[in-house]
């Protein structure tokens, strides 16, 4: 494997002064500096990287892990608010189901610079050798690990793939994971160290907002026909409403009554036609009220709502992570569909993203292609990275995943998928299923 190249913000040894000014540092920019040394004076040693791993239940009462754990996420070199301590723990708590998750964590004086939450997986079914992947529940839309800014991420993905007792797994999956990025740079260059490869399979481009100096967003990417239809729609929409149409973040002191519009807005659509909306299920409603309060507490909170008085058209959540902005979830009322009130929505949020200055990116967390009309016109790609470990995956994972990945591909293509997803969404709700007779559509049949 040939040297990799490492795109995006530059990795720094921990061994070096950081001489960067506090814009530098946000904007990953800054000079090379050399260690000053005088004549004859020894190289300094860089400092033990050791790793383990914690239980969830472990890390949830210990304050002091917890604490270094917050400390981590918000000095991430790629923010990923879905592996922060008050979104782990309430998904493990309301979403493992008998699921053994664990958090595999690599520390440095004293302070964490590495941390992911994994699960065990079976790429091959269930009588295949078994690895771990990160976390990423239906929930969870980024599969990255933290790890800090300013450490040697080479040195740590090295010391990970070193292999230990305490992680028995011959490989680590992260599935939505940024194909560029410092992470997955510094991992490929750990892998040709230790002379195997990092394998990577590309899912595809997600929508995404980078920053300009000019609110030229709508300019970009829609058309001037589309947006005078965009103009209309909100013009009609408005016309009907006894109070004028606006759009407020929700974040704030009543974010407990938000939490609750939303769950009765989605389970209004066709996610509660088919039971899988998160009103309908106990732990996912429980899961979602825990982690938006969480992150209202913190201030991290962004809970967009267009409405005209007590009337709710359409409602976004996002969560916000350094200099970035996440999607969590979003719905609309399907009765106004054709004012398009989840597009007028969009367009409300690109405005206020452009109005936070402290903002420098937004990542929809759509999936790949979902939004490719839509009002998000830059993109971001997003991959599935699995990392060997020890000296079992060193030796596998350069030849087991990739036929793996090019089988899976071949199935994502298959029109027969296309198929069955529409026979599912058919489906009335989970309660009404007993109903149906246990038929496959002719199509299906025919595909089969």
């Amino acid at each position: 494997m040939g040297e990799a190249a490492v795109i995006g913000r530059p990795i720094r040894s921990s061994a070096e002064p950081d001489s960067r000014t506090g814009s530098e540092r946000r904007t990953g920019a800054f000079s090379p500096v050399r260690p000053r040394r005088g004549p004859g004076s020894p190289a300094r040693r860089p400092s033990p990287i050791t790793c383990r791993a914690v239980t969830i239940d472990e890390a949830s009462r210990d304050r002091r892990f917890l604490e270094r754990w917050k400390d981590l996420e918000q000095a991430a070199v790629e923010p990923n608010p879905f592996f922060a301590p008050q979104f782990v723990i309430p998904a493990a708590r309301h979403l493992a189901r008998g699921l053994t998750v664990q958090l595999l964590v690599a520390e440095q004086d004293e302070r964490l610079v590495f941390l992911v939450p994994l699960a065990r997986v079976r790429p091959l079914g269930r009588r295949s050798v078994s690895g771990r992947g990160a976390w990423v529940h239906p929930y969870c839309f980024l599969g990255v690990p933290l790890m800090r800014a300013g450490a040697d991420l080479v040195r740590v993905w090295e010391e990970i793939m070193r292999g230990g007792r305490a992680w028995r797994t011959p490989w680590i999956e992260l599935p939505r994971t940024g194909h560029d990025g410092p992470v997955a740079s510094a991992a490929r260059i750990a892998a040709d160290r230790w002379s195997t490869s990092v394998v990577s399979a590309s899912v595809g481009d997600r929508p995404y907002v980078f920053r300009r100096p000019e609110p030229s967003y709508m300019t970009e990417w829609v058309t001037s026909k589309n947006r005078a239809n965009l103009a209309r729609r909100r013009r009609l929409l408005s016309r009907g409403c006894a109070e004028p149409l606006l759009t407020v973040d929700r974040a704030g002191d009543d974010v407990g009554s938000a939490v609750e519009q939303f769950l009765d807005l989605e389970s209004r659509g066709w996610k509660g036609r088919s039971g899988t909306d998160m009103l309908s299920r106990p732990d996912a409603a429980a899961f979602f009220r825990e982690v938006v309060t969480a992150f209202a507490d913190d201030d991290r909170l962004v809970f967009l709502s267009l409405e005209a008085g007590d009337q709710v058209f359409a409602q976004t959540v996002a969560l916000s992570a350094g200099a970035g902005l996440f999607g969590f979830k979003k719905a609309y009322d399907e009765e106004h569909a054709r004012c398009s009130p989840g597009a007028l929505l969009d367009t409300d949020v690109v405005a206020w993203f452009h109005a936070a200055q402290d903002l420098q990116w937004l990542d929809t967390c759509s999936d790949p292609g979902a939004a490719a009309g839509g009002v998000f016109g830059d993109r971001s790609t997003v991959c599935t990275l699995v990392v060997p470990v020890g000296r079992v995956g060193r030796s596998a994972v350069p030849y087991l995943f990739p036929p793996l990945f090019a089988l899976v591909e071949r199935l994502r293509s298959s029109p027969l998928r296309d198929r069955l997803r529409e026979w599912r969404r058919a489906l009335p709700r989970w309660g009404d299923r007993k109903t149906v007779p246990h038929t496959v559509p002719e199509a299906v049949a025919e595909g089969s």
